[in-house]
């Protein structure tokens, strides 16, 4: 979305890997986001 394309904190993140921090429709009325700790799709986390 145009909101994803302007986020600053988002944009810290290499392009292939930015899916895993984004919540994919699930339904008429949700959304899923799965956590991966490691491996193949594994979500970024970020060292502050």
């Amino acid at each position: 979305t145009a909101a994803n394309a302007a986020d600053s904190v988002l944009a810290l993140v290499p392009a292939e890997r930015r899916a895993t921090l984004i919540a994919q429709p699930n339904g008429q009325n949700s959304y899923r986001w799965d956590v991966v700790l490691q491996g193949a799709g594994e979500t970024v986390f970020f060292d502050i």
